[in-house]
């Protein structure tokens, strides 16, 4: 991660939903705050209006995924699907958890 990274604009229509049963089990188990701020992370993704504080960052190590800060303590990592313009969610929790599973 690079926390010097210039602001990053994906154009995303679409998040696909997972089958992964340990990320849906990850959300499901989420406080009920921080699945609100997951909602309106998606909604602000796709509508392009992703707000500075989120810090959207390509992660250095991965092709294609990235993370955005839900808040200050927990994190969605996701990978760029750029043919599709979709985004596919592959982790989310809290900063270290999120990172480890990814």
């Amino acid at each position: 991660m690079n926390s010097q990274t210039p602001s990053i604009a994906l154009c995303i229509n679409t998040v696909l939903e997972t089958s992964s049963r340990k990320y849906n089990k990850a959300v499901a188990k989420l406080p009920q705050h921080i699945q609100s701020q997951y909602v309106s992370v998606i909604g602000e993704l796709i509508s392009g209006t992703l707000r500075p504080g989120r810090r959207l960052e390509k992660l250095v190590n991965f092709d294609n995924v990235y993370s955005v800060r839900l808040n200050r303590e927990y994190r969605l990592v996701f990978e760029y699907i750029a043919d599709e313009k979709a985004a596919r969610p592959v982790s989310i929790g809290p900063h270290d958890e999120a990172y480890r599973r990814s």
